[in-house]
């Protein structure tokens, strides 16, 4: 079988091929990356850190990327802090909360959401040039967070859970600051 010549440049042809095919396909058909319009809005990309207790959330489109980190104070009080990678003009953010009733249904706890009432935009305290932005939020912590963002006239928007807010580990220390990583 591997004496015919015509089988074995077929061997060597056939997957070169669909290489070629394979890259070819994803070049024509890729959406190409477009300057930001003003007055448009867009949609900012919730990174996996967002949904679980990482201690921050980072939100992404494009040059821009957002960091946010909750804080408590010594009141108890939770503060939502914003850090850009770039400068920009406004920050606004509401909250959603999800009034809910617990059933026991044969011995499993069940929620059962009832309404979801968003707050009205509250809008971001700048702290320095435009890249550190700070909020205070209600007493129990928020479940849904809904952000917007603007730049130069265009608009960024997001909503993403929280879970972000708690930093859990299964290690003794705290990872996120220096000071912390003593023991």
């Amino acid at each position: 079988m591997l004496a015919n010549k015509h089988f074995v440049s077929a061997l060597i042809i056939a997957p070169l091929l669909a290489l070629i095919g394979y890259f070819a396909t994803d070049y024509y058909l890729a959406e190409r990356a477009r300057a930001a319009e003003s007055g448009q809005s867009y949609r900012l990309l919730a990174l996996p850190n967002c949904r679980h207790a990482s201690g921050q959330c980072t939100l992404k489109n494009g040059d821009l990327t957002l960091v946010i980190k909750g804080r408590e104070d010594a009141t108890g009080r939770m503060s939502l802090e914003l850090r850009a990678n770039i400068s920009i003009d406004s920050a606004q953010l509401a909250i959603v909360a999800d009034h809910g009733l617990a059933v026991v249904d044969d011995g499993t706890a069940v929620e059962v959401v009832t309404a979801s009432v968003a707050s009205s935009p509250q809008s971001m305290r700048l702290l320095d040039d435009g890249s550190w932005w700070l909020a205070l939020l209600p007493a129990p912590p928020p479940r849904i967070l809904r952000l917007v963002v603007r730049r130069e006239g265009v608009f960024y928007y997001a909503e993403t859970a929280m879970p972000f807010l708690r930093y859990e580990t299964s290690f003794r220390r705290d990872f996120r600051s220096p000071d912390n990583n003593k023991g």
